[in-house]
């Protein structure tokens, strides 16, 4: 069964660690420290874990809504046969490498 934003409001941290399962493989792990979105696969025979974010408002924090979205271009992704932790590593050591070029050309200048 799908959570609804009124179950994960709701959602108490208890003594140990436990989930809210969304019905798609995207759960809630409620801790003392907050709530996290993830999910686990298998990819090439190993099992997997991606973070998508912490739950709640505000910047940097994922919704249900948009906790489902990331969760849904990451399945496309596997789907594809590609790693979705994978490409998330490879586009942020893109990034940078990008910020790197880009300083030391200014430096050389």
């Amino acid at each position: 069964m799908a959570l609804t934003d009124t179950q994960i409001r709701q959602a108490k941290p208890a003594a140990k660690p436990y989930a809210l399962r969304d019905g798609t493989g995207l759960y809630l792990e409620i801790k003392a420290s907050g709530k996290y979105w993830r999910w686990d696969y298998r990819h090439d025979g190993k099992r997997k874990a991606i973070a998508y974010g912490v739950y709640g408002a505000g910047s940097r924090k994922l919704s249900l809504a948009q906790a489902r979205i990331k969760h849904l271009a990451a399945q496309e992704l596997l789907a594809e046969g590609i790693d979705p932790m994978g490409e998330r590593k490879a586009q942020a050591q893109a990034a940078k490498l990008s910020r790197e070029t880009i300083f030391s050309a200014i430096a050389t200048e």
